[in-house]
Formats: structure tokens, sequence, C-alpha cells
């Protein structure tokens, strides 16, 4: 698929379970789009672990499902947060040890990274050291060792740094222990290098192609969806969920003080999981939801209860579970998928419900791959009894990362995120069983 001849920025999204790249405009129009696998890997004690070389992989497969490249002028990467990826001495990577690794959960306490993310992602990484599987260069958030692949300079950024604890001095000090050096720090839209020749023959990208910082994936979806208090406030239904935004307009425009006030890790892999054992043949959440429908409101008695309801103390130890209750001979594959979505709702609206009690919008924007389908949406709506915004191409975050791109090329995107959106509107009656249901939920 060609992109026309158009100027557009190469995006490029590591998530855990997929890599997204797309060619984005001037417009904030996607021109093309490709995603290619990056499983993780499960093991003993555990492990849930990733493959730095197998992301870089899957990148170079994204790209050249692309199409034409000839109209890239610029380069722009982002990824999931709170995750380190070990850069070796040798110029090699080490395992990595991702969201929902227990190994580093003993050793959380010995980091106080100023928040859960970035406390769990050091104690992963002192986990990780006594894997010995070599001599640590530097440690760099996944956005940035992606970036080192296409530019051979590491650096990251103050947003996706601070995710991963890299700016505490707990960090400074296991680094130290570690033998490891701390990267530059840059602005999210500087230009942090260019394609190299090697990177140019792997990728098909231009030798000299300018790639700018990047930032974690929350920043750039913030950025995408134009999200300020007390206008706007986006929530992403995605692999996990979350909602926030950057603190008003001059933050926006700054690239600065956003935050993640509420998010549920997770929720979406549940659903993911969910719909491969209980949706249909195919296996995706559509099917899962088509499955819901056919279940009575009380779904026979079955009842899904996210850990993370009830949970204290490490997030790594309840990261994408739950348990299933009330299971009887009454109940059939339908009722449990509707007590799988009915429980993420829950879970959703709570965690968000709770901020919007707290800190009132006057919009809040859905997006990510849950607002791609509308009977979802009216779920996340139905549970927070509340109207959603649903973005028109949900992948805002890809447009976040093209307006990071062309600003480092001194240039700005004409894009409304809100053009073309829809409205999800919440069913008073649902929401009031919503509302028993999360007090049900939460005390058992």
């Amino acid at each position: 698929m060609s992109a026309g001849s158009a100027p557009v920025a190469l995006v490029a999204d590591q998530g855990t379970t997929s890599v997204k790249v797309a060619l984005v405009d001037g417009r904030g129009r996607v021109r093309a789009r490709s995603r290619t696998p990056t499983p993780s890997r499960r093991g003993p004690a555990g492990g849930v672990t990733g493959s730095p070389e197998q992301w870089w992989r899957s990148v170079r497969a994204a790209i050249a499902g692309l199409g034409d490249l000839t109209p890239v002028r610029v380069v722009a990467v982002t990824s999931f947060m709170h995750t380190l990826v070990p850069v070796l001495a040798d110029g090699g990577s080490g395992t990595v040890l991702l969201p929902g690794d227990r190994r580093g959960v003993p050793r959380e306490a010995e980091f106080d990274a100023g928040s859960p993310g970035g406390r769990a992602a050091l104690a992963r990484l002192a986990a990780w050291a006594e894997l010995g599987e070599g001599r640590l260069r530097a440690a760099v958030p996944v956005k940035d060792y992606l970036r080192y692949r296409l530019t051979g300079l590491l650096g990251t950024d103050p947003y996706d740094a601070g995710g991963a604890g890299l700016q505490s001095p707990a960090a400074a000090a296991l680094l130290a222990r570690l033998g490891a050096q701390p990267v530059p720090l840059l602005a999210p839209d500087a230009v942090a290098g260019t394609v190299t020749v090697k990177a140019a023959r792997e990728t098909g990208l231009r030798a000299g192609t300018p790639v700018v910082t990047g930032s974690g994936d929350w920043l750039v979806v913030c950025l995408g969806a134009q999200a300020a208090f007390p206008g706007r406030g986006v929530l992403y239904a995605g692999t996990s969920a979350a909602y926030g935004g950057f603190a008003d307009a001059a933050a926006l425009a700054e690239l600065r003080d956003v935050a993640c006030l509420a998010v549920a890790v997770g929720s979406g892999a549940v659903l993911e999981w969910a719909a491969g054992v209980f949706g249909g043949p195919p296996g995706e959440v559509t099917d899962l939801l088509e499955q819901a429908a056919a279940a009575p409101p009380d779904a026979h008695g079955v009842r899904f209860v996210p850990r993370a309801l009830r949970a204290a103390g490490s997030r790594e130890a309840v990261v994408g579970q739950g348990d299933l209750k009330g299971l009887s001979l009454a109940a059939n594959r339908a009722d449990v998928a509707r007590a799988v979505m009915d429980g993420v709702a829950v879970w959703v609206g709570d965690s968000v419900g709770r901020i919007l009690t707290r800190r009132p919008v006057d919009e809040v924007l859905l997006c990510g791959g849950g607002a791609a389908d509308a009977r979802f949406a009216g779920l996340l709506a139905d549970a927070l009894g509340r109207p959603l915004t649903v973005a028109a191409d949900t992948d805002l975050g890809l447009v976040g990362l093209a307006r990071l791109g062309f600003a480092g090329l001194g240039e700005a995107i004409d894009h409304d995120p809100s053009a073309g959106a829809t409205v999800a509107e919440p069913d008073p009656v649902r929401h009031a069983v919503y509302v028993e249901l999360r007090e049900e939920l939460a005390g058992s």
C-alpha cells in the first residue's frame, strides 16, 4: 500500500503483544498501517519475558508491510512503559522481564522510585541481573532501545525515564552497582539521531532520515487526543485501560505535566484471553461480546472478580488476573463471557469514575482498540454513567507520535481528534446494575 506523494512521518508503537507501524501525514491522517505480533514468553517461577531482538525483527517486518517509504521525512517511536531493556556492553541486549513477571516482586521494597510502575521496573531489572546474561552498559525504556537500533545512539526522554524509575536515586544506585551509565535526557520532539546505513539496509528507510526521541505510550496518546484538563480527558482502552491527560492547555503545548490518573493494568489482556477461551472460533473480543449478549443479565450467578479491585501491595502480582465465581451446571459459555465483560467494565468504571468525581471534565474521549466496537464503548459508558466521545480513528497514539515527528522538523499537524467522533450514551438502568455489581465484586 502506498502512502502517496505527501510527506509523512513513519511511526512505530511497540506494545506488549504486537508492534504497530504507520505512515501519518501532516493532517494526522493514517495513510498506511501494518501490525506484527510480538508474543511474550511465560516460564517457571512467574516469569514473563520478551526478546528485544524479536521486537526489532517485528518492527522491520511491520515496516515492510507499509509499501512505498519514499515520502518518509521523519521517524518517531513509542512503546509500553514501566519496563527497562538491558543494553549489554557488547552491544546486544538481555532478556526483558515484562510487567507481570513476579521475580522482581520480593525486591520492590528496595526501590523508592516515585511510582509503583517505576519501583516495579527497577525491581525487575535487579532480578534480571541475577540471570547472569552479561555486563550491563545501560538500561533504557523499550522505545529507546528500538530507536537505538535505528540510530546507534542511546538516550531517553524525561517522561518515559520517570515512568521506569530512572530519575530516582534508587535507579542511580542500582545502575552504579551494575556498572552501567545513565543515558542523556532529550525532549520528546527533539531529533535524537538519524537512520544509520545498517538500519536503512534492514528497514528500507533512507539513511540519514531524522529520528525524534519519542516518548512513552501514555504521553503520545494524550498528545494525539489533545487531552488537557478541564476541557478533555482521554480514556484509552487497550491491553490495559488508562485515563488522564495534560494538566492544562499550556502543559499540552509544552509537553509537560501529563498524568495517568487511573489504570486497569491488563484489563484488555483479560478480555483477549477470555475471547480465546469463551468467544467464537476466531477468538476475537467481538466474538466475546456476541457471546455475552446471549446471556441473561445476571449471567446465572457467574461473576468475574478482577483481583486489582480488592488487592493491595505489588501490582505485578495481580496484572491481568481475576477469579471466576458462582459457576454451576446452569451456566454456559455465554454466562462466563458476560461475567468477564461485566467484571472488566466495572473494573475500568470504578477506577476512572472515582477520578472523574474528584476532577470533572467537559468531555471524555475514548480511543484504543476497545473503542473500535460500539458495544464495548457502550458498556464503558454504562459503567461510568456518563457519555463517552468515541474517536473516529481509535489509534490516536499514532497521531500523537506523528505530532512529535513533525514538531522535530519545526512543523505542526492540523488534526482535530474529535472530528467525525460518535457518542456512546449511558443506559441509566445498566449503570445502576453496574453500581450494585461493583459493591458485590469488591466484597467477594
